[in-house]
């Protein structure tokens, strides 16, 4: 929306233009991209799923001149009785919006899918130099990528860094604390959060504007229920305990119409199925903060020495003396590295020693409760 109201661009090769933004329901999304079954349905996927139907989109509102619809490039691209669709396609309906001075900004979301689309053969490395030689080399589109960890480590592992040299990357997570307080009030005197639950969703969120969204909306289901205009603390507290599934209470739950998380909620941008010494230093952190089988409303956390000592403890024997550690120990760093990296895990240091805590508070509690 911004872009749009930014009015007009210059380029080098083709002078002043109007930005149009593919954005939504008009964006290429690599996930819904990669559940395609051959090349062939993928560029149909790209050209006329996304970018044919965003341009009729807006003729219809007018912010695209009606006559590109009758264009005969247009018309070839947009016949549905095509068999093939081609990358060129992409190209030929680019220099097309050129043509009637528009220029194409596509954002492309879930670019971590990018690995399972090699893998399928639905494209190759080269599908990022095509992209690459119509943004740098013919200037006819631009492209924002946005996804989890996973993408920039994808382009690492397939060594693409090179093709991608003009991109800025640009991490993605908390802002800063008086704008997660804006959005935690932005309903004003229709739902009104006290101080002590502002602070509570901030710790539970890490500022971060996905799961404060996640946890307002659940506080506005118990808020309706309870006929009030005002959440405090312990409502918040009371609110996660149904989100993380802690506290089960079928009739009150269904009442409340707050349903517990699923994996979907935290897997992809928290942790990955298959890591499995990330996940083991996730649940030595996150364990700190149960006793007596009860989970604290406020974490606890957890030094590298007692990290060290507990994974030296478990498995711990004459034959083994320093338990997995023995095994694992370079693996163990390598994992905190890495999950610091991704903004999992939060370091302090104290003195002589070094202290973590899991970056999101929710996330946290809702793994104490599965795992």
């Amino acid at each position: 929306e911004s872009l749009l109201d930014s009015g007009n661009m210059g380029t080098r090769n083709h002078g002043e233009l109007k930005i149009i933004p593919f954005y939504d329901d008009y964006m290429w999304n690599f996930g819904e991209a990669a559940l395609e079954h051959s090349a062939r349905e993928l560029w149909r996927y790209l050209v006329r799923d996304t970018i044919i139907q965003g341009i009729e989109n807006y003729v219809k509102k007018g912010t695209i001149s009606k006559d590109i619809l009758n264009d005969p490039t247009f018309k070839k691209i947009n016949d549905y009785n095509i068999e093939r669709y081609k990358a060129r396609f992409l190209t030929n309906i680019c220099s097309l919006l050129i043509d009637y001075g528009y220029f194409a900004f596509i954002v492309v979301d879930e670019f971590s899918y990018f690995k399972p689309m090699v893998e399928k053969e639905l494209i190759n490395e080269g599908f990022l130099q095509a992209l690459r030689n119509l943004t740098i080399g013919k200037q006819l589109c631009s492209f924002i990528f946005s996804g989890t960890f996973e993408s920039q480590e994808i382009l690492e592992d397939y060594a693409i860094t090179s093709q991608l040299a003009n991109i800025k990357p640009l991490k993605i997570g908390s802002i800063d604390p008086d704008s997660a307080e804006d959005l935690i009030q932005y309903l004003g005197k229709t739902l009104n959060f006290t101080p002590k639950a502002v602070k509570a969703i901030q710790r539970l969120s890490n500022n971060i504007p996905y799961f404060i969204q996640i946890l307002c909306f659940n506080c506005a289901i118990y808020a309706s229920f309870k006929k009030k205009n005002i959440v405090g603390g312990p409502d918040v507290e009371r609110v996660v305990k149904y989100l993380t599934g802690e506290k089960i209470d079928p009739e009150t739950n269904t009442l409340y119409e707050i349903k517990e998380l699923g994996n979907e909620t935290f897997i992809r941008t928290q942790y990955i199925a298959d890591e499995k010494f990330l996940n083991a230093v996730i649940s030595t952190i996150a364990s700190e903060s149960i006793q007596n089988d009860s989970i604290r409303q406020k974490p606890d956390d957890l030094s590298l020495s007692t990290l060290i000592t507990k994974w030296g403890d478990y498995g711990k024997s004459k034959e083994y003396p320093a338990g997995i550690l023995g095994h694992f120990q370079i693996k163990q760093m390598s994992a905190i590295k890495l999950l610091l990296e991704r903004g999992i895990i939060k370091e302090q240091k104290i003195k002589d020693d070094t202290f973590y805590e899991l970056g999101v508070d929710l996330f946290r509690s809702w793994w104490n409760v599965h795992f």
